[in-house]
């Protein structure tokens, strides 16, 4: 928070010999390396992701702890720039405010939890990065926590990471597996190398930090033994970001480059394109052998060739690493740019501007140049254009979320609300619990003050980036650059993808970012800093003490209640006593009222009441979800489970289903729902001569219909390369509902219309009997020929449907008016 310790060797002295620094280094080196391997620490929001979410927190909180300890005896406070570095606590007070009226009350608390650690991620890259030792070090454990992530993907493709049999990445206990769950995924477009994230987007844009801050370290660098390892990783990093075939990626890489380059002297510049090339060369040329080789081993695993395509990824990274030991060894042996001109600086990346413009015009106007790469890979670059299928669907869910903005546009609908109330905003049937786009779902989840909170951030940030470069002081601390470079690479390409929902992702983010937000080399002037004595020497530290508190106090809170949650499921399994269960998911509802916990709770009671026939069970089942339903009123699970407990076919289930059909618009499922349930109750009405009360119901039944044919009729206007998503269709149970309102009614020709595309003849389930029974009944009543070979095969199912069929035609239609 607002602490600036001025610079000095005293200072190195000082962190070197303290015990807080070092132990929240190491806790920091165990996050870093460890957390990764769970998915990314992906907020997933269901109980599998928040388990390592939480254990994170609690060592980071850990980290906090230290940090406020060292803050008591080195502080110093700076009011000309102590103020701002205070709001980074914005963001996670507009997270706390958005839980006034979330769309998820549990998700809404757990992204206040992450915003709180996203906090402390920055406090560490600006009090890290206020010495050389701390920065240092943290650029340390970055590297090696993305290297090991890389080395692990390529291990992976190869189709062995078990690290020589000692770890088995089954989650089954009957099955083994050499290989992370989906570490390499096979869809549409072939292989796709996703590494610990399961998501092959992410995983690029985290090798695009990685690939430009390697470069960087490269020509900035005068640690020749570390050049040589940070150019080995060079290849693979490109390599597995070749793999990972995301089109974004690809065209986000340039930008970024753009964007670092005026950062640099003009012959570092030089250098690091001569690094970019030659790597890229090598990287090319690699990639088609080590793509064969892996996919090869994938489908047929052998030790010996698993060892010779390591050897060959060995041999081809070793020869970048001898033409970064060339160029190192000839620039060393010319006297180095002490300054350039900002305009000599932008003259390259200019270059490099047109350089892309005119490569992308050969690409696309000559394709067969593409023709040497490999298909995937061909295909991938081809398929980039404006009219292609994930371009569109990411507009759809832009504009959506600005819907969803403008109904709570001041504090938002709190964490997770896209997840919650996408179905009740989009326009077409897709499937996407993420915005894929890090602005707009910040703004959808905490409104305007979340997005001014950000945004203050990012501007003093940025300020004090400019502020350094324009001083020269950027080019005296240059491990500035890199925290810059790998902030902008994942900041970047998170405005079109989901990466800050993976916690391991954005936590380096904001390190990244309170690391080039301080200089250790910025002079402040005595007159604004003062030593913090007496009381206020504590009130920092203090804060950051409670904040610690706070973030372990919740996290030990969820995590004693998930362990009382897996108490309770185990005792299901193993049939104790009902009372006994009951009171052990009541102990974990008052540690973490997650949704999936009420759900198996009301679940549970729903079965005790079944095997019982007690009604307590049934009515502690209803007031269960009830409470579940008010903390969660979008969850689709928890309304289904409250609308079957609810009178099953009763006027009263049929009240709860339309009032909330309408945050589900775009699923059949629920027209099926409201459509029969409005039937059956029409129907009931009719056999008590209630005239009046059945066309109210049919006529819910048939406007319902109605407004699955328009949006029907909606999904033909989509672009021609945007996929529809779920099936959106006139379902059977749909059909037969419509149909028998319409044959009730007399209305046999509409009854005809509706039935006829879903006849079939092979009678292959029961409701195909019940569709081929009222379209022969309909046919009669218009004057055709019912088909006889189709009546015979219905009535050799079942004799009884003769029966029926002599009774339908022979019987009269109500007199209902089924439109206003």
């Amino acid at each position: 928070m607002g602490t600036s310790v001025i610079r000095t060797s005293k200072q190195n002295m000082e962190v070197r010999k303290s015990i807080n620094f070092w132990v929240a280094s190491f806790v920091l080196a165990g996050v870093l390396l460890i957390s990764p391997f769970s998915r990314g620490l992906f907020n997933g929001e269901g109980l599998t992701f928040l388990t390592p979410i939480l254990n994170t927190a609690l060592w980071v909180s850990i980290i906090l702890f230290c940090i406020a300890i060292y803050s008591i005896y080195f502080a110093k406070w700076d009011w000309k720039s102590g103020v701002w570095k205070s709001a980074i606590w914005l963001i996670p007070l507009s997270y706390l405010i958005s839980t006034m009226q979330p769309a998820s009350q549990s998700n809404s608390n757990i992204s206040f939890l992450i915003a709180l650690i996203l906090a402390v991620g920055f406090l560490i890259g600006l009090h890290w990065n206020q010495s050389d030792i701390g920065s240092r070090t943290l650029l340390t454990v970055i590297f090696s926590s993305g290297y090991l992530v890389v080395l692990f993907g390529m291990a992976n493709w190869f189709g062995n990471a078990s690290f020589f049999g000692l770890i088995d990445w089954s989650n089954d206990p009957f099955t083994s597996s050499k290989v992370y769950t989906d570490a390499v995924m096979y869809g549409y477009e072939g292989a796709r190398l996703t590494s610990v994230f399961q998501y092959s987007n992410s995983y690029a844009a985290f090798l695009i930090a990685l690939w430009i801050a390697s470069l960087l370290f490269l020509v900035q660098s005068n640690k020749f033994k570390l050049q040589i390892i940070c150019a080995f990783m060079v290849t693979p990093i490109v390599v597995s970001l070749l793999l990972t075939l995301s089109r974004g990626a690809y065209l986000i890489a340039p930008i970024v480059i753009v964007m670092i380059l005026p950062f640099l002297h003009l012959k570092k510049q030089y250098k690091f394109l001569i690094y970019l090339f030659s790597n890229a060369i090598i990287s090319f040329v690699t990639y088609k052998v080590i793509e064969a080789k892996g996919l090869a081993l994938q489908q047929n695993y052998n030790p010996t060739n698993y060892l010779i395509a390591w050897l060959i990824f060995i041999g081809l990274s070793l020869v970048f690493s001898v033409i970064v030991y060339v160029v190192e060894k000839w620039f060393s042996s010319n006297a180095e740019e002490t300054s350039s001109p900002i305009l000599k600086r932008i003259i390259v990346p200019i270059a490099l501007v047109a350089l892309s413009a005119l490569t992308a015009v050969l690409l696309f106007t000559q394709p067969h140049l593409l023709t040497p790469l490999p298909d995937a890979l061909e295909n991938r670059i081809k398929n980039i254009n404006l009219q292609q299928h994930s371009l569109l669907e990411r507009v759809a869910f832009y504009k959506d979320a600005v819907k969803m903005i403008q109904d709570k546009p001041i504090i938002g609908a709190g964490g997770g609300a896209w997840s919650e109330l996408y179905e009740k905003y989009q326009g077409n049937p897709y499937t996407s619990r993420q915005a894929h786009n890090f602005i707009l779902q910040l703004v959808v989840e905490t409104g305007m003050i979340g997005l001014v909170s950000l945004l203050t951030v990012l501007f003093f940030s940025i300020r004090q980036l400019i502020r350094s470069y324009s001083n020269h002081q950027i080019f005296d601390n240059q491990k500035t650059l890199l925290y810059f470079s790998i902030f902008l690479s994942l900041f970047i390409h998170s405005l079109i993808d989901f990466d800050f929902s993976y916690v391991y992702l954005s936590f380096i983010a904001f390190i990244c970012l309170g690391a080039f937000s301080t200089s250790p080399f910025v002079h402040v002037e005595e007159g604004n800093v003062k030593t913090i004595t007496s009381v206020k020497r504590f009130i920092y530290p203090g804060f950051l003490f409670s904040i610690s508190l706070v973030i372990f106090a919740i996290s030990v809170s969820l995590l004693s209640g998930m362990q009382t949650y897996s108490q309770a499921r185990k005792m299901m399994a193993e049939s104790n006593p009902l009372p006994q269960i009951i009171k052990t998911f009541n102990e974990a509802l008052s540690k973490i009222k997650h949704p999936e916990v009420y759900y198996q709770k009301t679940y549970f009671l729903a079965q005790a009441y079944q095997h019982t026939s007690d009604p307590q069970y049934l009515q502690q089942a209803l007031d269960t979800i009830i409470e579940a339903r008010n903390r969660e009123p979008y969850n689709k699970d928890l309304f289904l489970m409250e609308y079957q407990l609810s009178g099953g076919q009763s006027e009263a289930s049929f009240e709860l289903l339309e009032k909330n059909i309408s945050n589900y618009q775009w699923d059949i499922q629920m027209y099926e729902y409201f459509i029969s349930h409005a039937f059956q109750i029409g129907y009931s009405k009719l056999q008590t001569n209630d005239i009046g009360g059945a066309e109210k119901y049919w006529r819910k039944s048939i406007q319902k219909y109605s407004e699955v044919l328009d949006k029907i009729a909606t999904l033909e206007n989509l672009p021609a390369g945007q996929y529809q998503g779920r099936p959106f269709s006139v379902t059977k149970p749909i059909a037969l509902n419509v149909s028998h309102i319409y044959y009730l009614t007399g209305s046999y020709e509409n009854a005809l219309e509706t039935i006829m595309p879903l006849v079939n003849p092979e009678l292959t389930e029961p409701i195909d009997h019940e569709i081929v029974l009222l379209n022969l009944a309909a046919q009669h009543q218009i004057g055709n020929d019912p088909d006889p070979n189709l009546l015979q095969g219905l009535v050799s199912k079942n004799s009884e449907y003769q029966n029926r069929y002599d009774a339908m035609i022979n019987q009269s239609p109500v007199e209902i008016k089924l439109t206003p």
